[in-house]
């Protein structure tokens, strides 16, 4: 479940960052600390679906987006994600 978390938690990072958003400034957007919002894009933090809609919602971006899996035949996501 790590690697899970610290994918999201750089894909957060990479949309944040691209769109020149201060991690400060994205906590107090998502309501949370600035130190919970570094926790989280070092993916240290096991996010509910509630807190990644609110950071997607502030990001402008989609759960989906948030979220890159790509479809491959005979491939399970969670495979590809090191779950399984």
């Amino acid at each position: 479940m790590k690697n899970v978390q610290s994918k999201v938690g750089r894909r957060i990072r990479d949309i944040r960052v691209s769109q020149g958003i201060p991690q400060g400034q994205l906590a107090d957007m998502a309501h949370m600390t600035k130190s919970y919002m570094s926790e989280i894009e070092a993916g240290k933090k096991n996010l509910t679906l509630r807190s990644t809609a609110k950071i997607a919602d502030c990001l402008g971006v989609t759960l989906e987006e948030l979220f890159p899996l790509r479809r491959h035949p005979g491939v399970c996501a969670l495979t590809r994600w090191g779950i399984l």
